[in-house]
């Protein structure tokens, strides 16, 4: 699978066909994560985590500070950060 950063935020192909999606508000020094979606066919693989586990990594990098919106960001942040 392959991760594309793009300005609403990661998406993450299989066959070139996007499959799941971390929507993101970048503002500033602040990403937003506002919702994580994944395709049904593809549920219960870890592509959620896998979306926000990017999104994070890249913002960490960059010295921005994560806002997690949605409850599965926040879940995740608190299991993980």
């Amino acid at each position: 699978m392959d991760f594309k950063k793009d300005d609403s935020g990661v998406g993450v192909y299989s066959e070139e066909k996007e499959v799941g999606r971390a929507f993101c508000r970048y503002s500033g020094n602040q990403v937003e994560i506002l919702r994580v979606e994944v395709d049904d066919s593809m549920r219960g693989r870890g592509i959620a985590g896998q979306l926000v586990e990017k999104v994070v990594t890249e913002a960490e990098g960059e010295n921005k500070e994560i806002v997690p919106i949605c409850s599965y960001a926040v879940k995740w942040m608190s299991e993980h950060r």
